[in-house]
């Protein structure tokens, strides 16, 4: 291996020299090295010619290799100063000198420079190589500690643990609801799409039924059909109370099995008469909606009917059948739906008093807050207990309206009061101009 030359001839130790022959270069080398990265490196021309300022040196970000290699060129630029100090000094020295000395050479003069500047200079090296050996020691343990850990180990010690990854369970709740965020977003356009379709038709239909000649209300059909389905609730209701009397297992029935609570059972015969028989109840509702007939007095029953053809028969009757209550059989429905209605209608009317109750309560707040609030009133009306009305903001209105016609009207006087010392002013200095120009 070739020796550096600058090495070979100062160093007296070879392995020294050796160990640091990759970092030490002649200064050829070096301004080689530095044209070479001026060259590659896109360099602004502004800033070329300025040195780097010492305020973007922070030695504090720097870590590792970089903190080591940045103690390194400190020390070395402090020795180079140094170093410069001294050989100045010298220089200042040997030409102090050479100026004062004798023209005869004596032995202290060789002594010095044959002896005692070599030291010097020996010297001065040996404390350069102490220092870049140190140097070197640390930016070797740095670098073997950071060549030997991975990433991960310096980034677990400098950041901490890394978060666990999420369980399985959340990622299955998140695509459950993103499922059913997405059949609920499916069902709300499904049915967007089929109301726009049922406007369609139903305007279609309306069309049609118009130009027929025949008049379309709506909110007739929709109380028909409510009423229908009233009525088909309630039968289908009695339709399975009748079911369940009919069809309860006894209680020997339940000894005998052994099961108190067996379902009961029915057949596809029962169950196809029963939906016959409600789907014709059903379609005479619809044509009882359709077309309803004229009210009148309810028809008496056929007994009495048959009573007043034959009263022989009558006659003839241990016990008769006129009872009061067979005589109010027909007067049952219409009482049950007066009785509906005069329920509904109170409810209503408790309903609209408590909303008055509670909207006259709600404007007697306001009312209340507004007059703390206000300038006009006086204060703690709202707290005296005959509360705040109409009556209280008017008078109050009229005093202010008062006060402020006053104010206004007194203004408005002074201000013509003004105005008029304001003519007469103008006047005497009109008079002044005249007579000055007439004189």
């Amino acid at each position: 291996m070739q020796r550096s030359p600058v090495i070979g001839k100062d160093c007296p130790f070879p392995e020294v020299a050796d160990s640091l022959e990759p970092f030490i270069k002649t200064r050829q080398e070096t301004n080689a090295i530095r044209q070479g990265l001026q060259s590659t490196l896109p360099l602004s021309t502004i800033h070329v010619s300025q040195p780097l300022p010492s305020e973007d040196i922070k030695p504090a970000r720097l870590i590792g290799v970089r903190r080591a290699y940045y103690r390194a060129l400190q020390a070395h630029n402090a020795a180079q100063a140094k170093y410069a100090a001294v050989k100045e000094e010298l220089a200042q020295l040997s030409a102090a000198g050479e100026h004062d000395a004798p023209k005869e050479a004596d032995a202290g003069s060789n002594f010095l420079t044959d002896s005692y500047i070599p030291l010097i200079r020996q010297r001065e090296k040996h404390r350069k190589l102490l220092v870049i050996d140190k140097a070197l020691t640390k930016v070797t343990q740095v670098g073997s500690e950071a060549i030997t850990e991975s990433f991960d180990t310096v980034a677990q010690r400098e950041v901490g643990e890394l978060p666990g990854l999420p369980s399985a369970s959340l990622s299955a709740d998140r695509e459950d609801s993103e499922y059913d965020l997405l059949r609920l977003k499916k069902a709300i356009l499904s049915t967007r799409q089929q109301i726009s379709e049922h406007e369609k038709h139903s305007a279609r239909a309306k069309k049609q039924i118009e130009g027929r000649g025949m008049k379309v209300d709506g909110k007739a059909d929709l109380k028909a059909l409510q009423k229908t389905h009233m009525a088909l609730t309630m039968w289908m209701e009695s339709q399975l109370g009748l079911i369940g009397d009919v069809e309860a297992p006894t209680p020997k029935a339940a000894d005998t099995t052994g099961n108190a609570n067996s379902a009961p059972e029915f057949t596809i015969r029962d169950i196809e008469e029963l939906y016959e028989t409600y789907l014709s109840a059903r379609t005479r509702l619809l044509q009882l909606v359709a077309h309803p007939p004229a009210p009148g007095p309810p028809p008496p029953p056929p007994f009495i009917n048959s009573r007043a053809q034959n009263p022989s028969d009558a006659t003839n009757d241990q016990h008769p059948l006129l009872t009061p209550s067979i005589l109010a059989l027909p007067y049952l429905h219409p009482l049950l739906t007066a009785h509906t209605t005069t329920s509904s209608l109170t409810q209503q009317t408790s309903h609209v008093r408590r909303s008055l109750a509670q909207s006259e309560f709600r404007t007697q707040e306001l009312l209340g807050r507004l007059a703390d609030e206000s300038h006009l009133l006086p204060p703690d009306l709202s707290r005296s207990g005959s509360g705040v009305g109409g009556k209280a903001w008017r008078d109050a209105g009229r005093a202010a309206g008062v006060k402020t016609r006053e104010v206004a009207l007194g203004r408005v006087r002074a201000g013509l009061g003004f105005v008029e010392m304001a003519e007469g002013v103008v006047g005497e200095i009109e008079g002044m101009e005249r007579g000055g120009s007439s004189g």
